[in-house]
């Protein structure tokens, strides 16, 4: 083990975040109840797993409640944050093209985030400094949407699952998440231990 690394995940309240992280974290006994303010669990990673430099890696994992209500306060949660978990529900479009509000949040945009489309959304996706992974839950829901790549959005890994499933070893899905971690683990473990580092960007 070498320390521990933070990743936040964000989303539309209602989208599925809390059934992710517990799928991801193998947590699936848990209850399921509204996110209010933040719930942090933790995941142990393989990081490099199968090569030599394989070790034990803690992640925070901190599920932002989604409440547009309280959108603004969550600002106080990304601090330290190397990687993001961009989570919106397959049967629900809008909570797609929503991801971009969390993102105007994420780079400190300070314009309205009311209208976003898909172009406004690629754009803050390469324009933000940390890695990003998207994830569409409910496929059980959306079964003709079970290929990722068809998404329209680029700059960010994503894959689409059933979080009440677990996340098969050597699938598709595992191998695109534990990508993901590993670049935030390698963000979070650069140099000027930059996983203490504010990601909000100054307007």
């Amino acid at each position: 083990m070498n320390g521990w690394t933070k990743i936040v995940v964000l989303g539309e309240s209602g989208v599925g975040k809390t059934s992710f992280v517990n799928a991801l974290c193998k947590n699936f006994s848990a209850q399921l109840e509204s996110t209010v303010g933040a719930q942090v669990s933790i995941l142990w990673h393989d990081y490099r797993a199968g090569l030599s430099e394989q070790r034990a890696e803690m992640i925070e994992v901190w599920d932002i409640g989604g409440s547009s209500a309280h959108r603004p306060a969550s600002t106080v949660f990304l601090d330290g944050a190397s990687g993001i978990v961009l989570v919106h529900d397959l049967t629900n479009r809008k909570s797609e093209t929503n991801l971009g509000q969390w993102l105007a949040i994420v780079n400190g945009d300070r314009r309205s985030t009311n209208v976003h489309t898909f172009s406004t959304l690629m754009a803050d996706i390469e324009r933000t400094q940390i890695p990003i992974i998207i994830v569409g839950t409910r496929l059980d829901q959306a079964p003709h949407r079970g290929n990722a790549q068809s998404l329209p959005f680029s700059g960010a890994p994503r894959v689409n699952m059933d979080c009440r499933k677990e996340i098969s070893a050597g699938s598709s899905q595992a191998m695109t998440i534990s990508r993901f971690l590993d670049a935030v683990i390698e963000r979070g473990k650069g140099p000027g231990d930059s996983r203490r580092r504010k990601i909000i960007q100054q307007p």
